[in-house]
Order: C-alpha cells, then structure tokens, then sequence
C-alpha cells in the first residue's frame, strides 16, 4: 500500500523501498515486486484503497476461478468434481486474503489465467500471464519455469517456441531491469525472503522451526485471522 501510495504521488515507477522498506535504505527491492504496480493501477482507478477496490478485486479472483472451471472435462467427473472442491474450500482463505491487502490471490489468478488461456490455444498471453506470477510472488519461480518449459516443449513451431522462451525471460527478469536502473544491482530476487527454513541446522530445529511456521500461517490458511 505504501508502495504504490509513494508511485502514484510522486509519478514514478521507483520501487521506493528505500522510504517504504523495513529498517532498510536501499532503493533495489526489499519485498516481493509486482503487486504493487497493480494495486496502483487500480488505485488511479478508483481513486483511493476502499471498498469498491475490494469488490473489483473479489471480482477479479472469481472471474478468473469461473474461466478455468469452464474448461474442465466434463467427462471427467471425478477430477471436476475434487478441483472444484479444492476451489470452493480455498475461499475463505482467498477472501481474507484480498480483503488484507495481500497478493498471493493475485498469483492465483495469473496461474487461473495462464492455464485457460493456454487450454484456449493461446499460448502467448499463457506466458506471459506464466512469466509475470513469479514477479508478484518471486518463490513461484521454479514453479513457472516448470510449466513454462511444458507449454513451450507442447508447442509444435519452432519459431514459436522460440518467442515464448524469450518472452518468458525477459518479463521474468522484470525486477533486475528495475533494481539495475534504480540500484545499480544485478539483482533478481528481493532481500526480504520471509520465513525461511535454517536447513543448515540439526534435524530438531529444522522440524521444530517448520513446526512453528505451520502453526503460526495455518489461522491464515483456513480463511479465520
């Protein structure tokens, strides 16, 4: 929020972390990136964070849950059927989540898109909606470089092949053009990294630790928080 406040009053595409950061002053990127450019957006669109900003966003998330439902096989009545209720029972935690302002529904719905679009045929604006949900959740990465090489190895052209492999890159890359230009850093992933997990202690503190994060996420998971 504060983030995309400080880009819109000061008419800059400057991450700004270095005023916004944490007990931080460096200008290359301290949190995940790409939310706050949408947010923004939205903000110039209605004029402020409020509650339309959250209907729109509400609307947004199940437009794009509705688009790939519409694509399952409805041969395949077993799988519809779990997918369905894996979605319906994510809702109360996606709907928390819009509601505080957060930005993993977001990469939910980049991930909805990329694969109804890529059912469709479409296999481009499958990249890149696939290439920008590492950008808004940065720990997707490995993820999206897995299905990007499917979608690319499933394409039968070869110069098509080559141009989503491109595009993929270079929107992925996003966040090292930005702290580049703005920090002079070759640097892809931020510096805030969360709750990680201390591999290189004992096998008692790494379970005790995981423990711990698990117990402390899992009101978030179930939609209460």
């Amino acid at each position: 929020s504060a983030y995309a406040k400080f880009m819109i009053s000061q008419g800059t595409l400057w991450g700004n972390d270095a005023v916004s950061g944490v007990s931080a002053n460096i200008p290359s990127f301290i949190d995940q990136p790409g939310y706050r450019y949408y947010l923004a957006s939205m903000m110039l669109i209605v004029g402020d964070e409020n509650r339309l900003l959250q209907l729109l966003n509400l609307f947004v998330y199940l437009s794009t849950l509705l688009l790939l439902l519409s694509k399952i096989d409805q041969n395949s009545k077993t799988s519809g059927r779990w997918i369905c209720i894996f979605l319906v029972a994510s809702l109360p935690y996606a709907a928390s989540n819009i509601l505080e302002g957060l930005s993993e529904w977001f990469a939910v719905s980049l991930f909805c898109l990329s694969v109804y679009t890529a059912l469709q045929n479409w296999k481009f604006l499958a990249i890149i909606c696939l290439a920008l949900l590492p950008v808004v959740r940065q720990n997707l990465i490995l993820f999206a470089f897995c299905y990007a090489i499917i979608l690319i190895v499933l394409e039968p052209d070869s110069k098509r092949r080559l141009l989503y492999a491109i595009s993929f890159i270079l929107i992925t890359l996003l966040p090292v053009y930005h702290n580049l230009f703005y920090a002079g850093e070759w640097q892809l992933i931020s510096s805030n990294k969360g709750n990680m997990i201390p591999w290189d202690q004992s096998f008692d503190h790494i379970v005790k630790a995981f423990t711990e994060i698990i117990i402390r996420k899992l009101p978030q998971y179930i939609g209460y928080y």
